[in-house]
C-alpha cells in the first residue's frame, strides 16, 4: 500500500472516533487534510447517493470504514450546490493528497458545469489502455473527452464512444471504472489547461497556435539547411514531431505511427506525425534524419494534437478514379470520384479539410488526403452496391 493512502486510512480512523456518523440532521461535515477533504461513513453515502461518487471503504479486524476524498474541484461543486457544509480542520502534519475514482470524478463534473451549454471536446495522446468486457479482451486508444453539462464520453480509436456518465448516473462497469482508473492521472495534470479551454477559450487557442507555429518554423528552417531526403524532427518532451510530406513518409514507413492535425498560422504545417524514441530508433536504421530540440518548455498535451481522419484504415481494395474536391458557388467544399467506370454521388466534405486541401501545392500531403477522404467517403457505398472489388 502506498504511503499516503496508508496515512489516510489511518486518519480515518482516528476522524470515526470522534464524528458522529447517525445524525442526519447535521451538516456535512469536510475533514481539511490539506490539499485536499475527506468525508466518512453516512456524508460519503449521502454524496454517493446524489451525486455517484464512489464511496472508498476498507476494514480493520471486524470494523468496515468508509470515506470519501474531496478534491478542491469537488468542494466547489458542493458549495455551488448550497449544501449545508461545514469544514473541520485535521492537517497536523498530514497534507495527503490521493486520487482516487471520486476525486476524477468531480473534476469531470467541475468540467460540466464549467462548460455550461457548450461541448468541450478535448483530444488525447495516450498509449494504448487494454480493456476486459464479458468474454474478451481489447486493446484501444482514448483520442479524446467529450465533456457536456449533461454527460461525459470517451472516445476511444477515434470512432467509438463510451459514456462515462450521463447525468449523476457513472458507468461503473469493468470497462467504466478501467478507463476512470487510466484518465485518473491525465485529467488531474491537464484540468487547468482544459479549465482555460472553456473559460477562455480564444486566447488559449490563439496562444497555442503561436506556440505551435514556433516549433513549425524550427521545423522549415532546418528543412532549408539539408538534403530534402532527410526527415527532420522536433523534440517535445519525450515525442518527436515531424511534419508535411515528411510526416506522410513517417506514417507510410512504420506501423503504429499517427497523424495529428496541428494549430498553426498559416496555409501549411497542419498535418503532423508523432514518435516515441524507440519508433524514431527504428525509423533511423532505414531513412534519414535529423533530430532538433525544440528547447521550449511546453507540454505535449498543450500542443492540442487532434487525431487526424488519415489514420482511418481503408479497403485497399478499392481503386477510385476521376477523384476530384471542388468549392461550389456557395462555398461549400465536395468530393466526387468514379468506380470502375460508374460516376459516384458527389458529396459535401468539411470546409476546413477542403480549404486546407486546394490551398496546397502538388505533394505527398495532397494525395494522402485526397485518397483518404476518397475512402473514407466512398468504400461502404461501393463495397455494399458492387461487393469487395470488380
Amino acid at each position: 500500500m502506498i504511503e499516503s493512502t496508508k496515512r489516510l486510512e489511518n486518519l480515518v480512523k482516528e476522524l470515526y472516533k470522534c464524528h458522529s456518523l447517525h445524525d442526519a440532521e447535521k451538516a456535512l461535515v469536510l475533514f481539511d487534510v490539506g490539499t485536499s477533504f475527506v468525508v466518512i461513513g453516512a456524508d460519503a453515502d449521502k454524496l454517493y447517493l446524489t451525486l455517484g461518487w464512489e464511496i472508498t471503504d476498507f476494514s480493520d479486524g471486524d470494523t468496515i470504514y468508509s470515506y470519501m476524498v474531496i478534491s478542491r474541484y469537488g468542494a466547489k461543486i458542493l458549495l455551488d450546490l448550497r449544501l449545508h457544509i461545514e469544514t473541520s480542520n485535521v492537517r497536523k502534519n498530514n497534507q495527503i493528497s490521493v486520487l482516487t475514482t471520486a476525486t476524477t470524478q468531480q473534476t469531470l463534473d467541475y468540467l460540466r458545469i464549467l462548460v455550461g451549454q457548450d461541448c468541450l471536446n478535448y483530444p488525447i495522446i495516450t498509449i494504448p489502455v487494454t480493456m476486459e468486457g464479458v468474454g474478451y479482451i481489447r486493446e484501444v486508444r482514448i483520442t479524446s473527452i467529450v465533456i457536456t453539462a449533461h454527460s461525459v464520453a470517451v472516445c476511444i480509436d477515434n470512432n467509438e464512444q463510451i459514456e462515462l456518465v450521463k447525468n449523476h448516473e457513472w458507468n461503473f462497469s469493468r470497462i467504466g471504472l478501467t478507463l476512470l482508473g487510466y484518465l485518473s492521472d491525465l485529467i488531474a495534470q491537464q484540468a487547468p489547461y482544459m479549465i482555460s479551454l472553456i473559460q477562455a477559450t480564444a486566447q488559449t487557442l490563439r496562444n497555442q497556435r503561436t506556440q505551435n507555429t514556433a516549433l513549425y518554423k524550427m521545423f522549415l528552417d532546418k528543412k532549408r539547411e539539408i538534403s530534402p531526403d532527410t526527415i527532420v524532427f522536433i523534440q517535445v518532451e519525450d515525442s518527436y514531431l515531424t511534419f508535411d510530406d515528411d510526416a506522410i513518409d513517417a506514417f507510410a514507413c512504420q506501423k503504429g505511427v499517427f497523424l495529428y492535425e496541428y494549430n498553426v498560422f498559416g496555409l501549411r504545417g497542419r498535418t503532423v506525425a508523432l514518435l516515441d524514441n524507440s519508433q524514431v530508433e527504428t525509423l533511423r536504421s532505414v531513412q534519414p534524419l535529423l533530430v532538433v530540440n525544440s528547447k521550449k518548455d511546453v507540454p505535449l498535451y498543450k500542443l492540442g494534437l487532434k487525431e487526424s481522419f488519415l489514420n482511418l484504415k481503408c479497403n485497399d481494395e478499392l481503386t477510385y478514379s476521376d477523384v476530384l474536391i471542388r468549392k461550389q458557388k456557395d462555398g461549400e467544399y465536395v468530393i466526387s470520384a468514379s468506380y470502375c467506370g460508374h460516376p459516384l454521388p458527389e458529396t459535401p466534405i468539411l470546409n476546413t479539410i477542403g480549404g486546407y486541401y486546394c490551398n496546397l501545392p502538388s505533394c505527398k500531403e495532397r494525395s494522402a488526403i485526397l485518397s483518404s477522404l476518397a475512402h473514407r467517403t466512398y468504400d461502404s457505398l461501393v463495397s455494399s452496391v458492387f461487393g469487395s472489388s470488380e
